[in-house]
């Protein structure tokens, strides 16, 4: 057997696809729902004719901001800053701290 999509009506009344493996397993799925089963079986046409020649392209992780970075960006905040004023709101005191 092999891979098939499935046409189904979903719980909202739309209907939508799915791509499942030679084993059963659900490996693409349609993004949006369709008012109708013809548009929902045309989205797969277009997925089918897209997918012969589609290339692979590996995204490399998102670049996390040093912490060198930060303490940057928060000292020219500090330096904008009018005088006096805190960027930070400071903590209510504790209980321990009013005794």
């Amino acid at each position: 057997m092999s891979a098939k999509f499935e046409v189904y009506l979903d719980q909202a009344n739309e209907y939508r696809w799915r791509l499942k493996a030679r084993n059963g397993e659900i490996v693409a799925v349609s993004g949006e729902g369709f008012s109708s089963s013809r548009a929902a079986q045309a989205s797969t046409q277009v997925v089918r004719s897209c997918s012969t020649d589609a290339l692979l392209e590996v995204l490399p992780p998102p670049v996390k901001k040093e912490a060198g970075e930060v303490q940057k960006k928060l000292a020219k905040l500090k330096s904008v800053a009018p005088s006096g004023s805190s960027l930070v709101k400071p903590a209510p005191p504790t209980a321990e701290a009013t005794e």
